[in-house]
């Protein structure tokens, strides 16, 4: 696996990309950091599993940011991830699998803006209308995964990938202003014990 990551990394593989440039250092690869993305986990999995495919597949991770905290940005939140791998998949239907999702919880406004991700290519940020505070707000950030992300475990298949913070969701359904009303030293314990309890069939 390192030398196709290697590869990749310094010529683009087989992919036909002349790859990201530089030396690709194993030692660095190594080191430890907290992690920002949970797209890290899609690609431990596409690395120790071997997938059915076509396929979905949808897991939770907790993240940190090294960034300012405001009403809607922590340093560590958790994040709901996903990724469908299948045959000619576009950005339609990732818009299409975006606008269903939100659908069933109530948001229906939502526009889409390109964006730059290193791993996704096209990408997309999608955008919900808080008629509230009558603004748009950042809700999601997805993409199609690159070539390159996907030759070094020989996945040939088209894969829509998405990742939502779920913090400022629970915010936005909760009818919150700040993530800090529904988590940490702010949180009214009162509010909390007012919410219904949610059973699991698990």
């Amino acid at each position: 696996m390192a030398r196709k990551v290697k590869s990749v990394q310094e010529t683009g593989g087989k992919t036909g990309s002349t790859g990201h440039g530089g030396v690709w250092n194993p030692e660095l690869a190594k080191e430890l950091v907290l992690r920002t993305h949970s797209t890290a986990t899609t690609f431990r999995y596409f690395g120790t599993k071997k997938l059915e495919i076509p396929c979905k597949y949808f897991y939770l991770a907790k993240v940190f940011r090294n960034e300012a905290i405001d009403a809607t940005h922590g340093a560590e939140f958790h994040q709901a991830e996903g990724f469908i791998v299948g045959d000619g998949l576009t950005l339609v239907d990732l818009m299409g699998f975006v606008k269903e999702f939100y659908k069933k919880l109530g948001i229906t406004k939502i526009r889409f803006k390109p964006v730059f991700n290193p791993y996704t290519e096209p990408s997309l940020q999608a955008y919900y209308y808080d008629e509230d505070a009558k603004k748009w707000y950042a809700l999601i950030n997805s993409g199609i995964f690159r070539p390159e992300a996907l030759e070094p475990y020989g996945i040939k298949k088209s894969v829509i990938a998405w990742g939502m913070g779920l913090d400022r969701m629970a915010v936005i359904l909760n009818k919150k202003q700040r993530m800090k009303d529904i988590a940490g030293g702010h949180l009214s314990f009162d509010w909390l014990k007012s919410r219904p309890t949610i059973k699991s069939e698990l």
